[in-house]
């Protein structure tokens, strides 16, 4: 008894501190430093590459470096020149650059959390801001992306709220760079900043902090300072915008990863969402005469969140699954400290500690912390003077290489990997030469493709492609990449391969695909869609196009885009797979049933087997929910003879 009555009275003396005004202005910096020492996530200043589909695009991204080629036409992928700085691969650059990626990066965050405070704040604070942090922030890859992206709307809501001229200046000007990082560092949140400055500065115009002519002025150094800063980087502005949107509207379908293990928590999530999006509008609908720059500020924390919400559940795995509930803490922050509404200020603050014990208590005990979160951290907190400063490196492991035969072929020529582990050109030392989009899924529409299939069709294509097939319970290997398998078909031949690799090199007596005839026909969803046998010495293109319900529509919008379950049928076997609407309105070669490579192989090289024809294909849109789909789909066969 006495115990509990000793801590009732040690919290009563606690309290009336915590409530306390903070007095000194270091002690916001102090505590700034504190959580960005403690969430400082970096062990080393480089990592050693690894295997596999991550670890193939990282070192793609950082083999691209000095290489002469332009970002948006030659180099296509989610990620832009500057992605390479955030996975940190000792390849192609030196030191002193991560060092000062780095430095401007963490500059900023130390800025943001000594500055993120309400006026007046109150000791007790520092402790809701620690705690939520500490736990929520896990900063690795994808979340390093969405803070550039965010510090930089901060420093504009800064500018927004100065009243000196030059901290206005200043605060835009780092907004811009901060926006234009991001911009050049990856295509989906790269694309959405610049809708937010250009609305920034017409919230500046309209509530007169600016004139009419000066928001202009700023709109043309934008513009100007974006086609220099592209210049610089090698890049095609209007290519890689134009690029980056056909990843955008591609990769969610072809990506999307069902969350069939977290079905409650994410019902928790979009509650909370839902809360969110109601309280803002109630708060909207209630309160009479609000400036321009809260209508602005709630519309930017409603989109900011809605962005967090789709990436969650895009690829709902463990890795993608709490981005929503982990960055929200930082939506929270912006609008309890630039809103001036009372009852929003309050709801946000809540809403801090609410993400906080859900994340704690309830998604990190079921989907787990990631690998190098926080108590990676704080764990090996003393190495980071040792490790991280002194530039040293982790030991590296041997690493699998090509096969001695291929290696042998190859030389030092110019070679390309189909479909993305890039890592095995790192680990042979081969001399990489990359089609436009990097890796296979990434081609996920014809245009895309298209660029790869004109690529290898040129006199620029590499004389070699090493080749395998994905293996994927999520979709059909052979759909990813009909133009650039008909590129392949036509201007390179097989010259060794063994169980899992095939390695083309390019010939100078191409064949040609001449299409004779095309054929279409209209089906229903759930129809056996029977497909005839080709004479010897054709080939057969096959598209589906399908379209989405309105409830399709809205889960597409919402959550996921729907997919189909296909069957395909051979005469001898049945497989079930699911399939992407973006692939299969692209098409796939439907000669044969193509699931492994020696069957693939069987397709270059002509060798019939009838035993592996298809037969038939049959769809559903059961797949997790029924009806994102309406019934009909339109079916275009395209018959080429091989010459």
């Amino acid at each position: 008894m006495w115990i509990f009555l000793s801590l009732i009275k040690a919290l009563n003396s606690v309290l009336p501190f915590l409530r306390e005004p903070i007095q000194k202005a270091w002690y916001y910096w102090l505590f700034a430093f504190l959580l960005v020492y403690l969430t400082f996530p970096f062990l080393r200043l480089f990592e050693e590459p690894s295997i596999g589909l991550d670890p193939s695009w990282q070192i793609a991204l950082s083999m691209l470096r000095n290489q002469a080629g332009v970002w948006g036409k030659d180099y296509i992928f989610n990620y832009g020149p500057l992605g390479s700085y955030i996975y940190r691969l000792p390849i192609e650059v030196e030191a002193w650059r991560q060092y000062l990626y780095d430095a401007f990066f963490f500059g900023n965050l130390l800025y943001f959390y000594a500055t993120c405070f309400p006026k007046n704040a109150k000791y007790y604070h520092f402790l809701i801001f620690l705690a939520c942090h500490i736990f929520s922030f896990e900063m690795i890859g994808e979340t390093t992306a969405f803070l550039w992206m965010f510090l930089g709307m901060y420093h504009g809501f800064v500018a927004l709220k100065a009243q000196s001229k030059w901290k206005h200046l200043i605060s835009l000007s780092l907004a811009f760079t901060l926006l234009g990082i991001i911009f050049f560092t990856k295509s989906n949140y790269g694309i959405i900043v610049w809708p937010f400055l250009l609305g920034l500065i017409v919230v500046m115009v309209l509530e007169k902090q600016i004139r009419w002519w000066t928001g202009l002025l700023y709109v043309c150094f934008i513009v100007l300072g974006l086609i220099v800063w592209a210049a610089y980087l090698h890049t095609n502005l209007l290519l890689y915008c134009t690029s980056s949107l056909h990843i955008i509207a591609t990769y969610n379908a072809g990506m999307s990863v069902y969350p069939e293990a977290y079905e409650k928590l994410t019902a928790i999530t979009y509650a909370i969402f839902s809360l969110q999006l109601l309280i803002s509008i109630y708060v909207v609908y209630r309160t009479s005469k609000q400036s321009w720059r809260a209508y602005f500020l709630i519309a930017t924390g409603l989109g900011i969140s809605f962005v967090l919400l789709k990436y969650s559940f895009v690829r709902a795995d463990s890795g993608h699954f709490t981005a929503y509930i982990k960055l929200m803490t930082y939506v929270c922050v912006l609008i309890y400290v630039f809103s001036e509404h009372k009852v929003l200020k309050r709801v946000y603050l809540g809403f801090m500690p609410l993400l906080f014990l859900l994340y704690v208590l309830i998604y990190a005990p079921l989907v787990g912390y990631t690998q190098l979160g926080i108590w990676h951290g704080i764990k090996y907190r003393p190495l980071i003077l040792t490790y991280y400063l002194k530039g040293t490196r982790e030991v590296a492991k041997e690493r699998p290489k090509l096969p001695a035969s291929f290696i042998a072929k190859i030389k030092n020529q110019p070679v390309d990997v189909f479909p993305f582990e890039i890592s095995s050109i790192y680990n042979s030392q081969l001399n990489y030469a990359p089609r436009p989009t990097l890796q296979s899924y990434v081609a996920a529409d014809r245009y895309l493709d298209s660029l790869n299939e004109v690529h290898l069709a040129s006199k620029n294509a590499p004389p070699f492609i090493i080749y395998s097939l994905e293996k994927s319970k999520l979709k059909y290997p052979w759909s990813e990449e009909l133009l650039s398998q008909k590129a392949l078909f036509e201007h390179y031949r097989i010259v060794d391969s063994n169980d899992s690799l095939l390695l083309f090199k390019r010939q100078h007596n191409a064949r040609k695909l001449r299409l004779v005839f095309t054929r279409h026909s209209k089906h229903r969803i759930g129809d056996k869609i029977t497909l005839g046998d080709l004479q010897s010495g054709y080939l057969r293109e096959t598209t589906f196009e399908t379209s989405y319900s309105t409830l399709g529509n809205l889960a597409n919008l919402l959550f996921q885009p729907p997919q189909l379950l296909a069957e395909l049928s051979s005469v001898n076997s049945c497989e079930k797979v699911r399939i992407a609407p973006n692939l299969l309105k692209k098409g796939f070669w439907s000669n044969q049933l193509v699931l492994n490579l020696a069957q693939a192989k069987q397709f270059y090289l002509q060798e019939v087997d009838s035993s592996a024809n298809l037969k038939s294909i049959k769809f559903r849109d059961a797949y997790f929910f029924s009806g994102g789909f309406k019934p009909e789909i339109l079916v275009r066969h395209r018959y080429y003879r091989i010459e």
